[in-house]
């Protein structure tokens, strides 16, 4: 992408940030990023919402944080969740690591297997819960070892060369996805039902995904109502969903570098 492109990119961007009267934010760059691209096919488009979904009810109710945004665009979808708080607990790790392996959970559950969305790339659901799991032994010191090794960005070596460790990190892993996979399962009726409005209508936010949250509440559900597009979930395939994470670190390259230029300007 040239200089050029990405100018008039962020220009379209803020254009439609202050139509919304928001601030410029990642979500209105990769809504402009994904006009260019052509859409989602119904069956991924339904797998991606599945997958998504589970992300954001998993995040409800583990109490990991009530999601900001939940999205698809032409490259995939992403989740908008508050992090880990700045000191965690070994419990606060264990429940943060359902999130990211809920994905995979929600696809087995609804679309009966799962597909290579959640891994792929080093920002991919997997990577990210994998050197989780892994900051447990070699960095908080919460496991039994309490001898640093590495920070959790750097976990790739030492599980590379300590095969105990990689045992532990899949048993973790394991672990996570079946408790992923028995909290979706109590709320199956929510999952269905929330990831078609996100289907048909492509973004749920702010205090309307909330009110959608807490009313689905985390396992009985009234009836949605609205006019989300009804997608057959039968056939649907299995590609990878990583392209969209490209897509939305391409986003926040941009963010940091407007975000640099504004910070020089008001030196």
């Amino acid at each position: 992408m040239s200089g050029a492109e990405v100018s008039r990119l962020v220009h379209s961007a803020r254009a439609l940030a202050r139509r919304q009267r928001e601030p410029l934010a990642l979500h209105h760059l990769d809504a402009r990023i994904t006009e260019t691209l052509p859409p989602l096919e119904d069956a991924l488009r339904w797998r991606v919402a599945v997958h998504e979904t589970g992300h954001a009810i998993a995040a409800h109710a583990t109490g990991l944080g009530t999601p900001r945004r939940i999205a698809i665009h032409a490259g995939g979808g992403y989740v908008e969740t508050p992090g880990l708080s700045a000191s965690p607990t070994k419990a606060e790790i264990e429940a943060a690591l359902v999130m990211p392996t809920a994905g995979r959970a929600a696809e087995r559950l609804l679309l009966g297997e799962v597909s290579a969305g959640a891994g792929g790339a080093r920002d991919s659901d997997l990577s990210k819960a994998t050197s989780l799991a892994a900051a447990l032994d070699i960095s908080f010191g919460l496991s039994d070892a309490r001898i640093w090794r590495a920070a959790p960005k750097d976990v790739d070596e030492v599980l590379r060369a300590d095969p105990d460790l990689r045992d532990r990190v899949e048993e973790r892993l394991e672990d996570a996805e079946h408790r992923a996979m028995a909290l979706l399962d109590e709320r199956k009726e929510s999952l269905e039902r929330l990831a078609r409005k996100l289907a048909g209508d492509g973004m749920l936010d702010g205090d309307r995904l909330r009110d959608l949250l807490s009313s689905e509440g985390t396992a009985r559900v009234r009836k949605a109502t609205g006019s989300a597009r009804q997608l057959d979930p039968k056939g649907a395939i299995s590609p990878c969903l990583a392209f969209g994470r490209v897509i939305h670190y391409l986003g926040q390259r941009i963010m940091a570098r407007i975000n640099l230029l504004h910070a020089r300007r008001t030196k």
